[in-house]
C-alpha cells in the first residue's frame, strides 16, 4: 500500500501493488485529501491512513485479494490543526505467537 500525499483532494492517492510481479497497480480515491502513513491491521482486513495536512485518520476495508473497499472508506478522526503523522499497529504477545 502506497499513498500520494501531493493529492490535495484525495483523488487517486492510495495505490495497491501486488507484490508477487510489482505490476498489478490498482489506484483508488481517498476519502480526503494529503494521505500520508499506512498500515494495515493485524487481521489485513483494515488499512489505517493519516492525513497529516487536513488532520485526519481515515479507515479502508481490505477485500480477500488485497484490493480496497474505497466506497465503504470512512474517517474516523478529523481535528483542524491537528497533524496525525506516524501510526502503528500493536501486535500482542499472543497474536504473536499464533502468527508464528
Amino acid at each position: 500500500y502506497v499513498t500520494d500525499i501531493t493529492s490535495t483532494n484525495g483523488v487517486n492517492s492510495l495505490y495497491v501493488i501486488k507484490q508477487k510481479d510489482f505490476t498489478d497497480i490498482k489506484v483508488y480515491d481517498a476519502k480526503i485529501g494529503a494521505p500520508h502513513n499506512v498500515i494495515a491491521n493485524s487481521q489485513q482486513d483494515k488499512l489505517f491512513v493519516t492525513h497529516s495536512g487536513p488532520g485526519a485518520v481515515t479507515v479502508y476495508d481490505i477485500n480477500s485479494d488485497g484490493s480496497l473497499d474505497e466506497v465503504n472508506g470512512r474517517i474516523i478522526f478529523e481535528e483542524d490543526g491537528s497533524v496525525p503523522f506516524g501510526i502503528m499497529n500493536i501486535v500482542s504477545l499472543n497474536e504473536y505467537n499464533a502468527q508464528s
